[in-house]
């Protein structure tokens, strides 16, 4: 919505006239204000922004929909309107009648701008008021927000509640903070969805979510500015009747605190957040920053007295952690799961690629890589490190040895096998994964076990790969299948080619695409000395690589491994980040690994001997 000029009069009056024809006990009412967050006015309060005197010269020309989708007899959907009208003067009126409780959209389109929408709860009688935060600087989000209060729980046996507090958030650096609730579901075929409650702009610092959920979840709090920037974050598991409440618990070092008194959250969360070792590095790490922060030191000072103590309690962690490992090696880990792809490669050249350059020195610097930081770490860093251990131990706890395995399962989806500065995921949750396999419901384990735990394995073998799929190694086969559908074998390829060139991409990835016009420049060189470019799409759906292949029109050989960077291939081929190159000979050998069009310029000129500079 940047820049957009012109203004709509009357609105609020049609409103007005609309609203007396209404049933007082069936009116719902929306409110909304559009704030525009000019680039030069970074720290604009809330306050300032809503008493700005807008003029019309800067006002939105933008439509207003709210909607409900409703499904019928067939299953399918349909969406009918409740209301709509037009900004004047930076707000918005909206009214219209509905019997019960309904949830609806709040749409807001502009003529130029694009869309935004978010959702809430209609009730007969009530008002709901939303905000448009427009950020006139180009690299910063628009936002709507509803404000203060968000409700979304119709079944209120399935409401779950968050309520807070912001004082203490920064407000002059993390202006008119909003609260996001996020998290992640398997839907029943094993798919990944993201779910997300908000955002809610806190009014008077105070905010409260209500919403919906079936089965207790894992959830992240977070607290961010008018521009985006997450001031702080905070864990959480809601459940059916759960009530969650967040307060800054430290200002100086940005830590919100959420808090249950009964269910899983106090049990799981509670059993590390309460406890006397977290607390008391918490407040040593507030009491550092804050010494920091106000002038009392330029770098991390000396707390060795304030903190002694604490850090004596906390070196009971790493002998906790070895009674972990001991306690992983007893957890039945015999249960069959999905087969997940691996490359299990020796760091010698394979048969038949001795005369390919094998990168040993590369090998052997990523196998030593130490997980752990090294050097002098910093009194903050050590602190972080040390809460982090607490949480870890406490819920590794919990998932090897607790009596409910769906305790188990919650604690395994907070990824407490994962250690700061690891550079690979680790393997030690899958024999957890395997067990609650054979312990918990079907439905939950299709749900949320199996898919949890078939990613886990396909990240796990994807680093391996990374590291072994090296210069002088076969390249995995594989079939794919092109935008028609037909289906294209890696080996085939190479049998019609001196030199194939696999690279994976997506219509999300910026230097990927950057880099299509110089491979196009190589393609027309080149295609009929023998090579072929075989492009591999990532995408995660369909449409969106479709869309980008066709307004692209790449020349060459373009396959997709739809569904993410853990399908098969791109696992096999250890791709933690794109674009990414392999030069592969008539053979199957890589040549070479991670190059870009003016390295394979380079390779292809020395081994077709053809310079392709323009001249």
């Amino acid at each position: 919505m940047k820049k957009i000029v012109g203004f709509i009069v009357g609105c609020s009056l049609a409103a007005s006239c609309v609203s007396a024809e209404l049933d007082p006990q069936k009116r719902f009412t929306v409110l909304g204000k559009y704030i525009s967050i000019e680039e030069k006015t970074r720290n604009v309060s809330r306050t300032d922004a809503e008493n700005d005197d807008t003029t019309e010269e800067n006002l939105p020309t933008a439509t207003v929909v709210i909607s409900q989708e409703i499904e019928d007899a067939s299953g399918e959907t349909r969406s009918i309107e409740l209301a709509r009208g037009l900004f004047s003067y930076g707000n918005v009126v909206l009214e219209g009648e509905i019997d019960e409780p309904t949830e609806a959209t709040i749409l807001v389109r502009s003529e130029i701008g694009g869309s935004m929408s978010t959702r809430t709860l209609l009730e007969p009688g009530h008002t709901v008021s939303f905000a448009v935060l427009d950020n006139q600087e180009r690299s910063a989000q628009d936002w709507i927000a509803i404000k203060g209060t968000l409700k979304l729980a119709k079944d209120l046996t399935k409401r779950f509640t968050i309520v807070g507090d912001l004082n203490g958030v920064d407000e002059e650096r993390y202006p008119m903070p909003m609260v996001l609730v996020h998290g992640f579901k398997y839907d029943h075929e094993g798919n990944k969805k993201s779910y997300l409650f908000g955002p809610v702009q806190a009014e008077d610092k105070r905010f409260l979510i209500e919403g919906e959920i079936d089965e207790p979840r894992t959830v992240k709090i977070m607290v961010v500015s008018n521009k985006g920037l997450v001031w702080g974050e905070a864990e959480a598991i809601v459940e059916p009747n759960a009530v969650i409440s967040v307060v800054v618990s430290s200002r100086w070092a940005r830590q919100l605190a959420a808090t249950a008194g009964t269910g899983k959250h106090a049990d799981i969360i509670g059993s590390w957040r309460m406890s006397s070792q977290y607390l008391a590095m918490h407040d040593a790490l507030d009491e550092l920053f804050k010494k920091v922060r106000t002038g009392a030191s330029s770098s991390d000072v000396d707390m060795k007295e304030d903190t002694e103590k604490q850090h004596s309690d906390v070196g009971q962690v790493d002998n906790r952690q070895n009674q972990m490992k001991k306690d992983l090696n007893s957890v039945d880990a015999s249960t069959e799961a999905t087969e997940v792809p691996t490359q299990v490669i020796h760091p010698t050249p394979a048969e038949g690629c001795e005369h390919a350059v094998v990168q040993t020195d590369r090998l052997v610097r990523e196998q030593q890589q130490d997980i752990t930081f090294s050097g002098k770490k910093s009194q903050s860093l050590d602190l972080y490190i040390k809460m982090y251990d607490v949480r870890n131990v406490a819920l590794q706890n919990i998932a090897i040895s607790a009596e409910d395995p769906f305790d188990a399962l919650l604690a395994l989806e907070l990824d407490p096998f994962i250690v700061i500065g690891a550079h690979t995921p680790s393997s030690a949750a899958l024999p957890i994964y395997n067990k609650l396999l054979k312990v918990l419901e079907d439905d939950i384990v299709r749900r949320r076990v199996r898919p949890a735990r078939d990613a886990l394995a396909r990240s796990v073998a994807r680093d391996a790969n990374k590291t072994t799929l090296i210069p002088g190694q076969k390249a995995p086969s594989f079939n794919l299948p092109t935008l028609a559908g037909k289906e294209v074998s890696l080996l085939d390829i190479l049998d019609e080619n001196d030199y194939v060139f696999i690279d994976f991409w997506a219509s999300w990835c910026g230097p990927c695409i950057e880099d299509f016009p110089a491979l196009k420049d190589l393609y027309a060189t080149y295609k009929d000395k023998g090579l072929e470019i075989l492009t591999i799409s990532i995408d995660d759906d369909h449409r969106d690589w479709k869309e980008t292949a066709t307004r692209l029109q790449l020349p060459w050989i373009d396959l997709g491994s739809i569904g993410g960077v853990l399908t098969k291939t791109p696992v096999a081929y250890g791709i933690l980040g794109i674009p990414a190159g392999f030069l592969v000979d008539t053979k199957g050998c890589i040549l070479q690994k991670d190059i870009q069009p003016a390295e394979l310029a380079k390779a292809l000129e020395s081994r077709l001997g053809e310079s392709t500079t323009n001249e």
